[in-house]
């Protein structure tokens, strides 16, 4: 996969995973950039079908190579609770487990653009819970269902 990087952007995304560059210097260097987990890729702003809660849909590769797929909610994010870790870190995911890597990491996929958006919907048919993606909505509509 391609290096992600914007200018300004303290997080950069590799193979290797995410890292982050302090702005700042150190004995007159800049500070070196640090790694705080594996690639995570932030792939759409996600909501369920009643449009609460909010969040973002991410994507991972577990250490075996599976690709997983997880929505988060924003609420899950913020304070103390460690409640979206403990789920990440159950699906293979790796993280810097100090307190600054905890908190890079919510920083880090609060401050992502996805392009996309993506709904949960639950199926009769199928178990488990399915993602329905659609394009980002314009600001004056809400999504609509689809059949």
């Amino acid at each position: 996969m391609k290096r992600v990087t914007n200018e300004g952007d303290p997080f950069m995304v590799d193979d290797d995973g995410v890292w982050f560059t302090d702005t700042g210097y150190r004995d007159g260097h800049k500070n070196p950039r640090k790694w705080f987990c594996t690639r995570l890729d932030v792939l759409a702003l996600h909501t369920d079908s009643t449009g609460d809660p909010w969040g973002y849909l991410l994507t991972f590769a577990d250490p075996l190579g599976n690709i997983k797929h997880w929505p988060v909610t924003v609420r899950q994010l913020v304070g103390r609770c460690n409640k979206h870790l403990i789920t990440l870190l159950d699906m293979g995911f790796c993280i810097d487990l100090w307190p600054a890597g905890r908190k890079r990491l919510a920083w880090y996929i609060q401050t992502r653009k996805p392009e996309e958006f993506a709904t949960s919907i639950f199926r009769v048919d199928r178990p488990g819970e399915a993602l329905c993606f659609r394009p980002r909505p314009s600001t004056s509509t809400a999504p609509t269902t689809q059949p």
